[in-house]
């Protein structure tokens, strides 16, 4: 078996101000070049960093060859953002801006690097100062685990069991001091966003410590609304304040809950189908459901029913199929006249859109036929395996009193 860790993020940001000539206010374009030394330097380097497109938030996820241990990426931009980047269990987090910057970095130090180019020079200094002794300890711990695993996989270890289960209790104990290093650097970026609400940065910290919950999403939405309005405003701001409320929401469905939101394209009609759109509008009836489902299947005119006498009412069915045959998922839609209302794929897009899982596991469906009633405010009102008389009594005393 392979012995597999999560190595955790190196951070640190010693930035130089963007001018007026390298980063117009209507810039939405980034230039970063980058100088790589150290003893062992990589063929290929990766960085990672968020934006928003059509209202959905994306991972973009680039590469670039080291060449001559120079490399250069480019990319659109709406403002700062935090980004990755790394090779070979060498990461390093910091924030880029739509203008040309330089990036330096030390791959036995990445933790040292330096860039120059964007506005947020004095900001990240001064938070250098807090989290420098922990990116170090980080820095030095992945070194160790790295080579743990190393062992842990060599042919020479797989002959001796005894010494390999020595090294890997070594392991899950690095690990998990690394997981106490690295929470409290989280709670050094909560402690540094609290303290100055008013910088740029503060939201992207508070994202961040969001993303890895280590600190409860009370405390960090406490924080978040003392940020002033253009934080929030910002790509960050907005970034963060929906990881904050992702972490909120137990992603476990249950009656009085607020219900997960999610974004699908109706694979009938082609529009884009968002939970969140019908909050204060209607009801929404999901019903998750497989073509060889037999009692979904059974259930389909009941199901029509309960459309043809509460549509009017404003109650909007979704169908939801986690298939992965989609030619019989289609196949039982037409022969079975399901086109009445929304039907998309529960499955992810698999294309770097955050907040996305699968329908399902975000209701954490156990079996099929399974249906879930919203209310208007979003909240779940019901969860039923079945459409019989006391669950159809109890959409009408709902939508008759809605």
């Amino acid at each position: 078996m392979i012995y597999r860790i999560a190595l955790f993020s190196l951070f640190l940001a010693i930035l130089a101000g963007c001018n007026k000539t390298t980063a117009p206010a209507d810039r939405d374009t980034f230039v970063l070049e980058g100088f790589v030394k150290g003893n062992e330097v990589p063929e290929t380097i990766y960085l990672s960093y968020y934006t928003q497109k059509n209202g959905e938030w994306y991972e973009i996820l680039d590469s670039a060859k080291i060449t001559g241990n120079k490399f250069s990426f480019k990319g659109k931009l709406d403002g700062l953002t935090l980004a990755n980047m790394g090779a070979d269990n060498n990461y390093i987090e910091f924030f880029i801006e739509p203008c040309d910057m330089k990036l330096d970095i030390d791959m036995e130090r990445p933790y040292m690097y330096e860039l120059t180019g964007i506005q947020a020079d004095k900001e990240n200094t001064e938070l250098r100062k807090d989290v420098m002794p922990y990116d170090k300890s980080l820095s030095e711990k992945v070194k160790v685990l790295d080579k743990l695993v190393k062992q842990i996989n060599s042919p020479d270890i797989a002959s001796q069991p005894h010494v390999r289960d020595s090294l890997v209790d070594m392991l899950h104990k690095g690990a998990d001091e690394a997981r106490l290093i690295n929470k409290q650097k989280h709670q050094a970026y909560v402690d540094f966003a609290s303290k100055h609400n008013t910088y740029r940065i503060a939201p992207a910290l508070l994202h961040r410590t969001s993303s890895f919950g280590f600190v409860s999403s009370d405390t960090l939405l406490a924080v978040y609304n003392s940020l002033r309005e253009e934080g929030k405003a910002s790509l960050m701001g907005q970034l963060s304040h929906r990881q904050i409320l992702e972490q909120s929401i137990r992603h476990n469905a249950a009656v009085g809950e607020i219900a997960a939101d999610f974004t699908r394209t109706d694979t009938i009609s082609g529009n884009v189908i968002r939970l969140s759109d019908y909050r204060d509008k209607s009801f929404v009836l999901l019903d998750f459901w497989a073509s060889w489902c037999g009692p979904c299947i059974k259930g389909i005119p009941t199901l029509k029913e309960v459309h043809r006498k509460y549509n009017d009412k404003q109650l909007q069915i979704i169908g939801i199929s986690s298939e992965e045959d989609k030619a019989e998922w289609m196949k039982a839609i037409k022969k079975h006249e399901l086109g009445e209302w929304p039907q998309i794929s529960g499955l992810v897009y698999a294309d770097g859109r955050l907040f996305d899982t699968e329908i399902g596991d975000a209701y954490g469906i156990k079996g099929f036929p399974t249906y879930i009633l919203i209310d208007k405010q979003g909240k779940i009102a019901g969860i039923w395996n079945q459409l019989g008389a006391k669950e159809q009594a109890t959409l009408d005393n709902l939508l008759n009193n809605k």
